[in-house]
């Protein structure tokens, strides 16, 4: 395998980027989530039985090797997502600031990327003077077998402000796939060289050795930063001709594998965080991606899925989990939903709907007679593009109230699912954890649902 020429970032602050997926479902998270900005429409996620390693499948559009190493790789490559772009489905993509593969960095030793993709890689730039020498590995940042160069690059070269125009191969250009070159050989001025590369018939498997990454940015070591990532580029076999992504996790840490393997507690279990540790995963892995909603069997919550409609490209078709022979496919769930819960009377329910300042969302707010469990659902659960911004929370007024007013929070649930405003790059703090509150469309939000 090559070695990819990665880096560009300062080691400390790779290590401060590293340990914001917190915990490890929340990494988790990311790798579905960058199969839904790929537009899978199926997400499994096989869990092994040890609990030593986690493979993520999905039937997206894929990678080719050039966009796994300036995009998938890249400290910052993902904020030009929030541009208002969307993907080839009319899905808003939820990446932002292209730190996500660093979301498994504290949690395996080594993650594996596996991919095709039929796009084709464009490269345009200058040469201010010739003759001259390109290195090609130094352009595509990573050595292309000679045989795959033969076959899928092309090359073409216009001379900059002359009278030649375009280049003659041969004459005045040529490229040395032996040495893995592109020479200029005539006294012809500015170039401007376009390479081309194929993709639709390329696979490529890529590992990342967090460890020695990690290792690396302990010593501060910025110049061999790039010495944690190796690539492997091929002609697909007739097996992979369809487009799709496989990242396996290698080496779940220790403290990983003891969290999912932690026993439910004993005796009557109310609360999410005292199922198994498995169960636990599962559960905040629905709550948190871009699941389909659970559907109601209590009548008196049917009517909910007005309050919770979203588009059906804005969720994948089918998340589903695997271990030790058992599969289940993920809803993301809503206390209302649940066959335990205390009937919602009208007078509890409150339907959200803002569409002001920019800010455009659409939920519920309910109240019961009683306190609400499992305890994981009290509070207001805040979406941005189908994916949980934190944990459920009261936006501090669970600080600013006292004795029975205070307690009351423990009877409130809600959702609110936000589709434009708060998804811009500057609302959003690294790894989704809250907003940035001084964004005048988080203050609207905030007023709306608890006032002050």
């Amino acid at each position: 395998m090559a070695d990819v020429q990665l880096g560009g970032i300062d080691p400390s602050i790779l290590r401060e980027l590293s340990g914001v997926y917190k915990p490890f479902v929340k990494a988790l998270k990311e790798l579905v989530s960058n199969a839904f900005d790929a537009d899978a429409d199926h997400v499994h996620v096989l869990i092994a039985d040890d609990f030593a390693s986690v493979i993520v499948t999905d039937d997206g559009e894929g990678m080719t090797p050039f966009e796994f190493r300036n995009d998938f790789t890249r400290i910052g490559g993902g904020s030009r997502r929030w541009l208002g772009e969307r993907t080839g489905k009319g899905r808003l993509r939820i990446g932002s600031k292209g730190i996500g593969f660093l979301a498994l960095a504290r949690y395996c030793s080594c993650l594996e990327v596996e991919s095709t993709g039929s796009r084709t890689f464009r490269r345009v730039f200058e040469i201010a003077e010739t003759p001259a020498t390109v290195e090609l590995d130094e352009i595509f940042g990573f050595a292309i077998p000679e045989l795959l160069l033969t076959r899928y690059l092309k090359c073409k070269v216009r001379q900059v402000g002359g009278r030649i125009g375009e280049l003659v191969p041969g004459k005045h250009f040529k490229v040395d796939i032996i040495k893995r070159q592109l020479k200029i050989v005539r006294r012809v001025g500015a170039v401007r060289p376009r390479l081309s590369f194929d993709c639709k018939n390329i696979a490529f498997r890529a590992t990342l050795d967090f460890e020695r990454l990690l290792e690396l940015a302990d010593k501060a070591d910025l110049d061999k930063l790039a010495a944690f990532a190796s690539i492997d580029v091929r002609q697909c076999r007739p097996s992979e001709s369809f487009q799709s992504t496989r990242i396996t996790a290698y080496n779940l840490k220790n403290f990983v594998r003891r969290e999912l393997r932690t026993e439910r507690r004993k005796g009557y279990v109310r609360n999410i965080a005292s199922h198994h540790g498995l169960e636990r995963l599962i559960w905040y892995l629905s709550r948190c991606t871009p699941a389909r909603y659970a559907t109601p069997n209590r009548t008196d919550a049917q009517r909910l899925q007005e309050h919770l409609k979203v588009p059906d490209h804005s969720v994948l078709k089918e998340l589903r989990v695997s271990h030790g022979g058992a599969s289940t496919v993920l809803e993301r769930p809503v206390y209302p939903f649940e066959q335990e819960a205390l009937p919602l009377h009208d007078d509890m329910l409150i339907a959200v709907k803002i569409d002001e300042g920019g800010l455009e969302a659409l939920g519920f707010i309910a109240g019961y007679e009683n306190v609400v469990f499992p305890a994981e659902y009290r509070g207001i659960m805040i979406r941005v593009r189908g994916v949980a911004i934190g944990d459920p929370h009261f936006f501090g007024a669970e600080y600013l109230l006292t004795g029975a007013s205070k307690a009351a929070l423990s009877q409130i649930t809600g959702e609110i699912n936000i589709f434009s405003g708060l998804d811009a790059v500057d609302a959003l703090n690294p790894g989704r954890e809250s907003f940035y509150e001084e964004i005048e469309q988080y203050k609207i939000l905030r007023h709306r649902l608890i006032g002050g």
